[in-house]
């Protein structure tokens, strides 16, 4: 297996690993099991649940799927749920609270392993055919024993 796609695979990987982390914050959060408290402008189950479901459906396709496009598409949800989160920073009180900084803080791997994906082109994989073509033994097609078949009788 050539490095490179073993490299995307574990970048993939640890991605995945980080959108269930976020998505286990943010089902805490629904649940009530942080500071956050209920906010009269917000349902916290709606945010928390909602918020989980993106993450984890990021968990699977990370998990599932290799496709450049979608990760490009991914680093730029994750600027948005950013700029949102600094956007709604004076409406709040506190403004910044320690798990919205703690889930800033897991999304910058996040984005930078999304980053890397979308940009660095992905290899393809060698079917079964060319990787025996490739690691066996070199037969030259003129060679009398590539002609003939050697037995013990003659």
């Amino acid at each position: 297996m050539p490095a490179v796609s073993s490299n995307r695979r574990t970048m993939r990987r640890i991605a995945a690993g980080i959108c269930v982390v976020v998505a286990a914050i943010y089902l805490a959060i629904a649940a009530e099991l942080t500071s956050i408290g209920p906010s009269d402008e917000m349902d916290l189950v709606v945010f928390g649940v909602g918020a989980a479901a993106i993450f984890l459906v990021g968990a699977a396709l990370l998990l599932t799927q290799d496709r450049r496009p979608l990760w490009a598409a991914g680093a730029a949800l994750q600027l948005m749920i950013g700029a949102m989160y600094l956007a709604v920073s004076g409406d709040r009180v506190p403004a910044f609270e320690v798990w919205g900084l703690g889930l800033r803080v897991l999304q910058v791997p996040l984005l930078v392993l999304l980053v890397l994906l979308a940009m660095r082109p992905v290899e393809p994989v060698e079917d079964a055919a060319e990787r025996g073509a490739s690691t066996g033994p070199a037969v030259d097609p003129e060679a009398p024993s590539a002609r003939t078949p050697t037995s013990g009788i003659t």
